[in-house]
C-alpha cells in the first residue's frame, strides 16, 4: 500500500512521460489523488512542474497499485486514468522545454521530493525506481539527441 507526503496542494508530474514509456515502466497510478493532476500549461515555472511532476508520480503509484496484471503487461487495454496520466507526462516534457527547464535538474527535485514514498507493491515500486533514477521528464531530451 502507498505511503506518503500527501501535503502538496495538488500540484506536480508525470513522471513517465510518453505512451511508450507508459508500456515501459509498466503502467502506473497514483496517491493523494483528490482529481486530476494540474495541467503543465497552467504553470509558469519550473518549480510548478516540480510541483505537478510529484503529484503525476504520487499518482501514477497508487493507479499501478490497483491495475490488473493483464493491463500491466499490455495484454489488456489500459484504463483511462492511465492514458490521462500518460498525457499529462508528454505536457510536463513540452511545457519544461517551452519554459526552458533543465530537464536533469527537473528530475533531481522531483526524485528528491518523493524520496519519502513507498510501497509495498512490486509494480509501483518499480515506478518509484524509475523516478528515482531520473527518468522522469526525459522523453523530449532523448528524441533531440
Amino acid at each position: 500500500m502507498f505511503s506518503g507526503s500527501c501535503k502538496r496542494n495538488d500540484l506536480i508530474r508525470s513522471a513517465l512521460s510518453g505512451a511508450s514509456k507508459l508500456a515501459a515502466f509498466s503502467l502506473v497510478l497514483a496517491a493523494c489523488t483528490t482529481g486530476a493532476v494540474t495541467p503543465p500549461a497552467e504553470v509558469d515555472t519550473c518549480g510548478g512542474l516540480v510541483t505537478i511532476g510529484v503529484d503525476l508520480v504520487e499518482t501514477w503509484v497508487e493507479v499501478v497499485e490497483t491495475l490488473p496484471v493483464d493491463v500491466m503487461v499490455g495484454d489488456a487495454t489500459p484504463p483511462q486514468v492511465v492514458v490521462d496520466l500518460g498525457a499529462t507526462g508528454e505536457q510536463l516534457d513540452e511545457r519544461a522545454q517551452a519554459l526552458g527547464c533543465d530537464l536533469a535538474e527537473l528530475n533531481t527535485a522531483i526524485s528528491e521530493a518523493t524520496a519519502d514514498l513507498v510501497t509495498d507493491d512490486p509494480a509501483a515500486d518499480l515506478v518509484l525506481k524509475v523516478v528515482r533514477a531520473g527518468a522522469l521528464v526525459n522523453s523530449i531530451q532523448a528524441v533531440e539527441s
